[in-house]
């Protein structure tokens, strides 16, 4: 048994035994949705820098940005009133700017700055993601990061500079596996966007997102969504975001388990869908423990 699984369910005994008249509204939860939410937001943000770069790197215009070297690194800054297929009225886009060192003909690095953007999910807003390495291939374009990698600073350093060593790293997480087991996806503790270009890179518009991966202790947005102190695990598997619905994704799944004991219990798992009808809500397939009662019921994720 998962040791989070096994460690709160004691706790959550003994809480009830003491508590018995928190029995009931224990089955009574809603599953945290903003995590899901900021994760979509990122990973659009991080797919659509990955494919601009790459874009230029392989000899196509980029109309919306101004583009400048400093040594390795090629700068773009760039304009997304208007331009970024996923704006959505909740945000406010203006620009960003994107470092990138190129490693090879199809492998770069990027930094993003996002200095003149809002993109929030209640208390959290995406301002830096750094480090994050991209790989090009007749298919897709490919971008990992982790959570680690969000929001690092508040320093605009107009280069990137790595030791061989950290480029080595950066390139190793090329061989993390995109998987079905949310278990497996958890432990590996990272995301991987696939953006398939439909070989029309100078067209962003047309681009289809596929989003595998997980987290542990995600970030919480909504405060009264969860306690501070539990402890969530989330992955989201084969999540296929499109322009043509910037809602929800059209497919895929999310699963999380949570485990928190304080002055309440929250001790649960929730499996939820994506249904293809760009209603922008998430659907729960299936949950136990707190979420029990969660089960049939859709969510909004409040991307649009």
């Amino acid at each position: 048994m998962n040791r989070l699984v096994y460690t709160g369910l004691i706790c959550l005994l003994f809480a009830l035994s003491c508590k018995k008249e928190k029995v009931e509204s224990f089955f009574n939860y809603d599953p945290p949705i903003s995590p899901i939410t900021k994760t979509i937001k990122t990973t659009t943000a991080i797919g659509y820098c990955a494919t601009l770069s790459m874009a230029y790197f392989k000899g196509y215009s980029i109309p919306n940005a101004i583009i400048n070297n400093n040594g390795s690194t090629t700068i773009f800054y760039v304009n997304l009133d208007g331009n970024y297929p996923f704006g959505n009225s909740r945000d406010y886009f203006s620009e960003l700017i994107v470092l990138a060192s190129r490693i090879s003909e199809d492998v770069a690095i990027l930094t993003i700055f996002f200095t003149d953007t809002d993109i929030g999910v209640g208390n959290f807003t995406l301002m830096n993601v750094r480090t994050i390495p991209v790989i090009w291939d007749e298919e897709k374009i490919t971008a990992i990061y982790a959570s680690q990698d969000i929001n690092f600073g508040s320093d605009t350093l107009m280069d990137i500079t790595l030791t061989n060593e950290e480029i080595s790293f950066e390139l190793s997480r090329f061989s993390i596996q995109r998987t079905s087991d949310e278990q497996v996806a958890i432990d590996q503790n990272a995301w991987i966007i696939d953006v398939y270009h439909q070989n029309t890179l100078e067209n962003m518009y047309d681009d289809n997102y596929v989003l595998y991966g997980g987290e542990q202790n995600v970030q919480l947005c909504y405060a009264d969504e969860i306690p501070e102190s539990s402890m969530l695990q989330m992955a989201i598997i084969g999540a296929e975001i499109s322009p043509d619905c910037i809602k929800n994704p059209n497919e895929g799944v999310v699963f999380m388990q949570n485990a928190m004991v304080s002055e309440d219990v929250v001790l649960g798992h929730v499996f939820l869908h994506f249904p293809d009808d760009c209603a922008g809500k998430a659907l729960v397939i299936a949950a136990t423990g707190s979420y029990l009662l969660s089960s049939g019921k859709k969510y909004d994720l409040n991307l649009d």
